[in-house]
């Protein structure tokens, strides 16, 4: 329980770091680089994503953004265990992690 707390707030921190000098996320799929802003917000994007994936077992469910979890899914987490989280999503009670972006928060 206390790597999974530690992961919600490390990514927590990178996504707000992120998002207050990035502004909103790109949409899923887009790994567009044209700027210094956007190549540092891939960059915390997937050093999270290494970091989810090297400490969390792949049976733990992670409810993430559409992006998010895409980035996770191209790490190597199981996409079985990936739950995107949209507007109209329930609460994630049943996930072991909730990687809170700009996104996740709106």
């Amino acid at each position: 329980m206390l790597v999974a707390a530690g992961a919600v707030v490390v990514v927590a921190a990178i996504a707000a770091a992120a998002f207050a000098v990035h502004g909103a996320p790109r949409p899923a799929g887009s790994r567009t680089t044209n700027t210094v802003l956007q190549r540092h917000e891939v960059a915390n994007q997937d050093r999270a994503a290494v970091w989810i994936s090297q400490q969390l077992s792949p049976s733990s469910i992670v409810a993430c953004d559409a992006a998010m979890c895409s980035v996770l899914e191209a790490d190597g987490f199981p996409a079985s265990n990936l739950r995107v989280l949209v507007a109209s999503s329930p609460y994630p009670l049943t996930s072991t992690v909730v990687v809170e972006t700009a996104a996740v928060r709106r």
